[in-house]
């Protein structure tokens, strides 16, 4: 069991709800051995479901080197209420997938509720309030929204449908919602076709969701049509036990059903909503794969012992071996950086392992806080087993509505303390709001549409064509104004000397090195740490590259690969003129680029180049101060004030 059982006493009302579907699940099972001539049927349909809490998932097995897939499923009602509860479970790292409905989004708060490890995937519903589909996948898996699948009624079935590229098979997941006012054999013939359309007997397939069909109903024909129908495609049920409780109902309205082997169905009880979550593990067998989302993942672990390991290697490493000369800047630095590149893989990259604290992660909920929720979970299960006694349901929600009050207040002041303290300084201002923000990787839309107005079912591409073009077009169609005064202006005096590009010492390598402040890693994974960490064993041969570099006349081709993450601008998700890309080069090209901006800095500097109206290129210098200007109106026949227009920056 992934979670320990709730544990309740002989009148508990949850084991009472266990014990009352065991009828139901044997009189089902002998009913379809009786109608189709199914051997495997019973392992399937044969379910044993349990009550959980959430503390009991704490002593899951949530690993890397598990080859269980783990999926979780809650009718939320509500994203934004849910959020902390779903931030939780994420936090426990026990779940590949978990799955929403009823997320209650629009266009303006779905990006705002990006949770760290997991991409956010999801569907809001545009015709109408409420409704919508999400699901949260770890980051590690990559991911194909498969929109040219889906089915979609706006009355009766709202789906997403998701590939998960997984070894040795893909795996689909689909996520439907069936609204409760919608007609039930409508609902059937759609989903007949939905299913009609995706790979069940080949594939991997699981759907989870809320169906709003009462399992658990012995008066109707209903849940025995709907399970007859998703046996005919191999899927069978894995929860049965009530998973929407009230004081005065019990239904089994949410489910999983999949055509893989699972185990350790259960059914996690939580006061978020009036649905409790379903989960259970499946048997799909798949190893790690060795895409780029698991090279992102698999970053390197830069601990004290790992460091001692890496300087160890490189420090024995003979380059006068590894490169013979320097003739071929491109071939020599090439072996350079594939020596240092393995050594790093292979002494600093180990299996991520995966935080069991106890303790949440925001810091504004204090010990005190904390024991105040555990209080309040245990309330609710008080409440859940002794339904028929007011008392403890009104005692219940009276400490929910004072702990909400409390944390939302903790919250209010612990945020308005750091904002506090990073008064005057927006950097640190704009690291508060990122981290409240908590963006994780970019999720791209399965259409894009491009400068020209055509579809592309290729973002990754478009995106990367458009980045690449959009400065030769946009100069194209720039037009100069008649206004602009003569470049010569600002050349001032022309001189007779060529530019000289110094040859750099081991002194100002270290220098430029260790005022470096940036630590992100490029494509290469090598970050800053890193690169000061060996400094005292490549120094020399690093500053023989630069040199070489500068002699040659020529950059590393290897050094100009970048990673570029898409970063949208605002507007249209689909349109790529909304996107900006931020680029992340390798920490030496950052080096080289730094010594070539150094010396083309002195060379205008010491021949009086620069114009005096480009104040801003200088170093320590300002423009001006606005605090002395009085009204810019005096200077309107001197200033010409230019704005940062929408492609700033996008142009050679």
């Amino acid at each position: 069991m992934v979670g320990g059982d709730c544990g309740t006493p002989g009148n508990s009302r949850l084991k009472m709800l266990e014990a009352s579907f065991v009828d139901f699940g044997s009189i089902f099972t002998e009913q379809l051995h009786r109608n189709y001539d199914i051997g495997i049927a019973g392992q399937y349909v044969s379910c044993n479901s349990k009550y959980l809490f959430k503390d009991g998932l704490r002593s899951g097995n949530g690993g890397d080197d598990s080859e269980d897939l783990r999926v979780f499923h809650l009718n939320c009602q509500g994203l934004n209420s849910s959020f902390n509860f779903i931030s939780e479970i994420c936090e426990l790292s026990i779940f590949q997938v978990i799955g929403l409905t009823e997320t209650w989004l629009n266009e303006h708060n779905s990006a705002l509720l990006d949770i760290p490890g997991y991409i956010f995937y999801h569907r809001n519903r545009q015709f109408r309030q409420h409704g919508g589909i999400g699901a949260y996948i770890r980051s590690d898996i990559e991911v194909l929204v498969r929109s040219d699948l889906v089915l979609f009624h706006k009355m009766l079935f709202e789906p997403l449908i998701l590939q998960l590229r997984l070894n040795p098979k893909d795996v689909y997941v689909v996520l439907p919602y069936r609204r409760p006012s919608g007609s039930i054999p409508a609902f059937f013939d759609i989903l007949e076709e939905q299913l009609d359309k995706l790979p069940t007997g080949s594939h991997p397939f699981f759907m989870l969701g809320d169906f709003n069909i009462d399992l658990n109903d012995m008066n109707s024909n209903t849940p025995i049509d709907f399970l007859q129908l998703c046996m005919s495609y191999s899927l069978f049920h894995t929860i049965n036990i009530c998973t929407r409780v009230t004081t005065l109902t019990a239904k089994l309205l949410d489910n999983i059903l999949s055509n893989s082997k699972f185990s350790d169905p259960g059914v996690i009880v939580t006061d978020v909503s009036d649905h409790f979550g379903i989960s259970a593990s499946f048997k799909v067998c798949f190893p790690r794969q060795q895409g780029s989302r698991l090279k992102m993942s698999m970053l390197p672990v830069l601990n004290q012992g790992n460091l001692e390991k890496f300087k160890q290697e490189i420090s024995n490493v003979d380059w006068n071996n590894k490169v013979e000369n320097l003739d071929d800047i491109n071939i020599s630095f090439q072996r350079f950086y594939d020596t240092l590149i393995s050594i790093l893989s292979k002494t600093c990259v180990v299996n991520r392992t995966r935080s069991r604290k106890k303790m949440p992660k925001k810091p504004w909920v204090s010990p005190g806080l904390l024991r105040c929720i555990n209080k309040k979970d245990q309330l609710y299960r008080d409440s859940i087993r002794n339904e028929n006694d007011p008392v403890c349901t009104r005692v219940y929600k009276n400490y929910r509505y004072a702990l909400n009050k409390l944390l939302r207040n903790a919250k209010k002041k612990y945020f308005e303390c750091k904002f506090k303290d990073a008064s005057g300084n927006p950097a640190k201002t704009w690291k508060i709001i990122k981290s409240v923000i908590s963006s994780t990787d970019p999720v791209l839309p399965d259409k894009v549409t491009t400068r020209d107005g055509l579809k592309s079912n290729e973002p990754c591409n478009a995106l990367s064509e458009h980045f690449a073009t959009i400065g030769a077009r946009y100069s194209r169609t720039a037009v100069a104004s008649d206004n602009d005064p003569p470049l010569e202006i600002f050349m001032g005096t022309s001189v007779d000397v060529s530019m000289y590009l110094r040859p750099v010492t081991h002194d100002e390598v270290r220098k430029i090195i260790f005022e470096l402040k940036s630590s992100s890693a490029g494509s290469d994974s090598i970050n800053l740490l890193v690169l000061k960490a060996v400094f005292p064993s490549i120094s020399h041969i690093l500053t023989s590259f630069i040199n070489a570099c500068f002699k040659q006349g020529k950059f590393p081709n290897c050094l100009k690969i970048a990673r570029i993450t898409p970063v949208i601008k605002g507007g249209n998700k689909n349109d790529l003129g909304n996107y900006r890309p931020i680029s992340l080069l390798p920490v030496i090209s950052r080096v080289l680029e730094k010594y070539i901006n150094i010396r083309i800095y002195e060379h205008l500097e010491r021949h009086k180049l620069l114009h005096t109206n480009q104040a801003s290129k200088l170093w320590n210098k300002l423009c001006m101060d606005i605090q002395e200007i009085g009204s810019l109106d005096q200077f309107k026949s001197d200033l010409r004030v230019e704005l940062l227009g929408r492609y700033a920056f996008e142009t050679d």
